[in-house]
């Protein structure tokens, strides 16, 4: 199991997963679960999973669809919790979804997302969150830099940052094995 969500078999994915269940404060994971939990459960539900499979089936899991796809079941569960879900985890807890629902189309189709892919994917789902539930991205910036200016109210330490990303390259196919010769 990877951290609070189910294990995802590709590697590129499940990075991406264990990078942010590294990141998320303390006090917050229960927060980010929930959503997570609630968003697998919308993906595997009886009465929904039909919508994912024949997305896969008609090859519609690409960025555009993926990304709108989170952000509506986003929008289901901020509703379904009388408005009380954690905007703040709104943003992790998509991406992770987004991971899973990129694994479970690999499964069903053989296709591989490349980390460039997943890298505009989550740039694309982490500003459509941001429109969604209106938040300015300006104003997120200032309070960024003031939680880093005062730490001591946020529970950090002075002067720390947070880690870049690695950058995205793209997956290379694994080498075919080669027949040896006169066999």
């Amino acid at each position: 199991m990877s951290g609070l969500a189910e294990q995802v078999h590709d590697p590129i994915l499940d990075q991406m997963i264990q990078q942010i269940e590294a990141q998320l404060p303390p006090g917050k994971k229960a927060d980010y679960q929930a959503i997570v939990v609630s968003g697998m459960k919308m993906l595997f539900h009886d009465t929904t999973h039909k919508y994912l499979q024949k997305a896969v089936a008609q090859g519609q899991v690409n960025p555009p669809t993926a990304v709108k796809g989170v952000v509506s079941m986003l929008a289901v569960i901020y509703q379904h919790s009388n408005q009380r879900m954690s905007i703040p985890m709104a943003v992790p807890a998509g991406i992770t979804l987004l991971c899973h629902i990129l694994d479970y189309a690999e499964k069903a189709s053989g296709a591989q997302t490349d980390r460039n892919t997943l890298a505009q994917m989550v740039h694309a789902l982490t500003i459509a969150i941001l429109k969604f539930f209106k938040i300015d991205q300006n104003k997120l910036a200032a309070g960024a830099d003031y939680a880093k200016a005062h730490p001591d109210q946020f529970g950090g330490t002075k002067g720390a940052t947070t880690q870049p990303s690695p950058q995205p390259v793209a997956v290379q196919p694994a080498p075919q094995p080669v027949a040896p010769q006169g066999a």
